[in-house]
This record gives C-alpha cells, sequence and structure tokens, in this order.
C-alpha cells in the first residue's frame, strides 16, 4: 500500500476565547443575590434564595432557559434563607441547608415545595453537595453542635440522613462535587487557615476521606462544577474578592489555573449542563454586594473515538479520531512516515496512570477531527489527553485505555458496512472469489488498528489469540498483527470458508474473547 491509502484509515469522517474555554454573558437574573444555591432540573437552571441587595433573606426562587436564554420565576421556597444548598437526586430538586436543617422538595408539575425529612445538621454558611448514584452527599457548614466538619448523605427512596465520617478539615463557604462515584470538597474558612486550600475527598465504598494536593489559591465563597472529569473552582473572596480559576485532574492529581473570570465574584453556587458552567448572581465587593450578572464558561472538549469502528474503547497503539472544536488553524494530513508529532502548530499529548506523558503521532488535523496515534507505550489505565492547537487553545479529555480493543476499517469510513480489505494474493479489492484458480481457498488481507501494543508496530503474529467467523462460520486466521509499513494499523490475513456462499457476508473479528465491530465481505 501507498502513504495516499493510508488516508482510508485516518483521513477526516464523511466569543472571547481562553486556552481552555470560552467565557460567555448571558441574561442577568431578574433580581440581583448572593449566597444563593443552583441546581439543574429538566434543562433548567433554579435560582434558590440567598441575600438580596439589601443583605436580606429572600425565599426568592428564578429559572433561567438555557434554550431562550431566559428567566421566569417559580414557587419560593417555603421558608427565607440565605448560605443555602440545592441537589438533583432521582429526578427531583431539593433545597436545604442555609438557616434552617429543614428540605424541601420541588414539584415542577404543581410548582410546589413540599417538605421531607430534616437533616442531621443545619450545614449552614454554604456546604459542599455532590449527588452519587441518586443519594445527596453533604459536608461541612456551620450549626448547632457542629464542628464544621461533619458530613451526611441522604437516600430519597428511604427519605433517610445518614451520617458519614467527618472532614479532615472544618469548613464552611466551601464547595463539592462529584467524579466518578467519589465526593470531592474544596475551598472554604473556619478559622483554620488549611480550610480555604485543602481538596479532599470521601469514597463511598471504602467510607473514607482522603486529602489531595492543595488548591494553588486559598479562598472561600466559591463555586465548583464538574466538566470531562476535571474540577473546576471559581471566583471567592478573603483576603479579597477573586476571580481565580483553578482546575483539578484527578488522574493527575494537580492544578492548573486559567485566565480569571470576566468578572470576579463570591456567594456563587455553579451548574453545569453538558460542558458549559453556569454562574448565576453571586456578589462583586467582599461582604455584601449582590449582583444580578449571570455568566457562562463553556469548556473546550472532544471526544476520542476509535478512528476504524468509532467505538469508545481504544488500546495502546490504536489509531484514534478526537472531535471537537477549534482543535487545529489548519486542515493537514501527514505526509511522510514516522509521523510527525505536529501538524499545523497542532500537539497530542497523552499522559498516562503513571505520570508519564508522551507525544502522539499525527495523521491528520483540522478544527473539528484529530486523528492520531495512542502511543505504543501507553499502559492500561486512565490517560488524560492534551490537544494544543495552532493558537494555543487547549482542549482536555480522559478515558480509560485499555489492553485490546480491535476495531475494522470501513470503506465509507462509517464503521459499518463493507470492510477495508484486499485480496491476500492479488491485491485486489473486493467482491471476493471463495477460491483461487487452483481450487484451493481464497484469504483476505483486513485493516483496522486496537489489535493492542504487542500487535502494532512491532513483529510477531498474534494469529492464536484472534478468531473470525463469516456468517458465523469459523474462519481460520492465518496472520494477525501489524501491517508493515503502517503506524497504528493492524492486518488480518483470513481463509475464506469455502462452504459460505456469494453475497455480502458478515465478518466478527476478536481477539482474546473482545469483539470488534462487524463489517461486511463481499463473496463472488
Amino acid at each position: 500500500m501507498s502513504l495516499p491509502l493510508l488516508a482510508l484509515f485516518a483521513g477526516p469522517a464523511a466569543a472571547q476565547t481562553g486556552p481552555r474555554g470560552e467565557w460567555r454573558a448571558l441574561a442577568p437574573m431578574p433580581s440581583a443575590r448572593q449566597e444563593v444555591s443552583t441546581a439543574v432540573l429538566d434543562g433548567k437552571i433554579y435560582v434558590i434564595a440567598g441575600y438580596n441587595a439589601a443583605g436580606q433573606d429572600t425565599s426568592t426562587v428564578e429559572v433561567y432557559d438555557p434554550a431562550g436564554n431566559s428567566w421566569s420565576a417559580a414557587a419560593p421556597l417555603p421558608i427565607e434563607t440565605n448560605h443555602n444548598a440545592a441537589a438533583v437526586a432521582a429526578g427531583r430538586l431539593y433545597a436545604f441547608g442555609g438557616t434552617s436543617d429543614r428540605v424541601f422538595v420541588y414539584n415542577p408539575g404543581l410548582n410546589n415545595w413540599s417538605e421531607v425529612a430534616r437533616m442531621q445538621f443545619r450545614h449552614g454558611d454554604t456546604p459542599a453537595v455532590a449527588v452519587i448514584d441518586g443519594k445527596i452527599y453533604v459536608a461541612g457548614g456551620t450549626g448547632p453542635g457542629m464542628t464544621q466538619r461533619e458530613a451526611e448523605v441522604y437516600d430519597p427512596a428511604m427519605n433517610q440522613w445518614s451520617a458519614l465520617p467527618l472532614m479532615s478539615v472544618p469548613r464552611n463557604h466551601c464547595a463539592g462535587a462529584a467524579i466518578n462515584g467519589k465526593f470531592y470538597v474544596v475551598a472554604g474558612r473556619s478559622g483554620v487557615s488549611s480550610s480555604a486550600i485543602t481538596l479532599e475527598v470521601y469514597d463511598p465504598l471504602t467510607n473514607l476521606w482522603r486529602t489531595l494536593t492543595p488548591m494553588p489559591t486559598g479562598r472561600s465563597g466559591v463555586g465548583a462544577a464538574v466538566v470531562n472529569g476535571e474540577l473546576y473552582v471559581f471566583g471567592g473572596e478573603i483576603p479579597s474578592i477573586r476571580g481565580e480559576v483553578e482546575v483539578y485532574n484527578p488522574l493527575s492529581n494537580t492544578w492548573r489555573q486559567l485566565p480569571p473570570m470576566p468578572t470576579p465574584r463570591h456567594g456563587i453556587f455553579a451548574a453545569v449542563i453538558g460542558n458549559t458552567v453556569y454562574l448565576p448572581g453571586g456578589a462583586t465587593q467582599q461582604g455584601f454586594g449582590a449582583t444580578n450578572i449571570h455568566e457562562a464558561f463553556v469548556v473546550n472538549t472532544a471526544v476520542t473515538l476509535s478512528a476504524a469502528s468509532y467505538a469508545p474503547a481504544l488500546a495502546a497503539g490504536a489509531i484514534a479520531a478526537a472531535f471537537g472544536a477549534g482543535l487545529s488553524t489548519a486542515s493537514l494530513s501527514a505526509e511522510a512516515q514516522p509521523l510527525p508529532t505536529e501538524l499545523g502548530g497542532t500537539t497530542v499529548r497523552v499522559r498516562d496512570a503513571l505520570g508519564v506523558e508522551r507525544p502522539a503521532p499525527l495523521f491528520f488535523v483540522s478544527a473539528e477531527q484529530v486523528n492520531y496515534q495512542i502511543p505504543s507505550p501507553t499502559p492500561p489505565g486512565p490517560v488524560i489527553v492534551t490537544i494544543t492547537s495552532g493558537d494555543g487553545r487547549v482542549t482536555i479529555e480522559t478515558f480509560p485505555v485499555v489492553e485490546v480493543a480491535p476495531a475494522v476499517f470501513t470503506l465509507d469510513q462509517s464503521g459499518t458496512g463493507a470492510a477495508a480489505a484486499l485480496d491476500a494474493f492479488t491485491f485486489a479489492a473486493g467482491p471476493f472469489a471463495s477460491r483461487r484458480p487452483d481450487g484451493t481457498p481464497n484469504a483476505i488481507a483486513v485493516f483496522g488498528t486496537g489489535l493492542g501494543a504487542d500487535a502494532t508496530d512491532v513483529d510477531g503474529d498474534l494469529s492464536a489469540s484472534v478468531t473470525a467467523t463469516l456468517d458465523g462460520v469459523v474462519a481460520p486466521v492465518l496472520y494477525a498483527g501489524r501491517a508493515p509499513g503502517f503506524a497504528g494499523l493492524n492486518q488480518w490475513n483470513i481463509l475464506l470458508p469455502t462452504r459460505v456462499g456469494p453475497g455480502a457476508r458478515t465478518l466478527l473479528i476478536a481477539r482474546d474473547g473482545v469483539a470488534a465491530n462487524p463489517v461486511t465481505v463481499e463473496i463472488r
């Protein structure tokens, strides 16, 4: 094969911009409020209670609809409160904390609130909140009998609160979020200096807290949100109003500082829909200073799939396709091998679970798609992929790398239909004769990726661990391994069963029991 043929396997499928995202100014809230809580229900953002511009408690509930960039009013909370919290669990909106241990649930159909089981503690002055497996986790805050380390969990199905182990540090004016089934708590204040920088995580499976790398900028009254498996922390106060934006990656246990907020604020409570973090209200000066400003941070995101099957499973050495926006300032393909690690100013770096970062070879780059190879030395486990475009825009993605994830390229580059295959003897494209001119069974060479690091870019025949069937009939695998001369490309030489008749037949290839995408082979 020549390099132009490689395009079949690795080519593209048929505001204020910062390095990690874009800030957008949205329709302001109808009322100026700070020390609010927010939650997302049915694609809309509910902003609940808090102080008004006069520094008074409110019961106001206003609802933002991103589709129309518009606001509406909902039934007020049964009590006036501030520094409260909210969460959506099992499809229901709950409001709690602040000046009371009472808990309320909202019915959007009836536009009313009803009361459920009270918390064991008040959790005033803004606790950390997260939802894991349909349960609401709450930690920190102030109240009678509290040390500000208290944590508890609410089970909506049982209408019951249960105590959890104490946090490592006391804190209020903190924030929380869930990542991969764990409860992260960050920032705050309590009279203990470490509260402002401490990041800790609770694992429901072990029932234990663990401290992590501290946040670089100590602060309280922040907003926190999770996008693409990373924890974003916005704004805050103490010793002054803050506009910092810092992001934590749990895979590397590291922080990165981003450009500041357009409008520094504290007393905020972040809400997330997709890759957009909404930050309505808050205060623009330390202490009282309520505002109705509403801004959103749209995080640069990408989705990486197999370039062959468009399935999410990826093995070391495989050819991957990342889809996003602003990934490159140019549209270019590699013109020679070895593949470059920079095309048009775009680079991709893959950091593995051991903390080793490697440049990824590039096949193709464009604004919306980058095809690259997962570096073959990458061990199985979670990876952090950083795509940097020529204009400095950075897109981060995390996903697991597995040992084996076979995928077959198809002629129309859709991941389905006719396989990318050649006659193994004549190198002609299909349809294929089931027998050679001398009457012996014919064989085809099928091309794909994801066979594993031990079968990609290294010599060797792994056919003993590979199986193939054609319309359910066993098709002996003569060779499985690298496709010579092409990075990331695998080749399977498969003997065609003579008892399979003419027509489009379904080919299934698997290694160690892991199946590739079903494709078809035309037999004549």
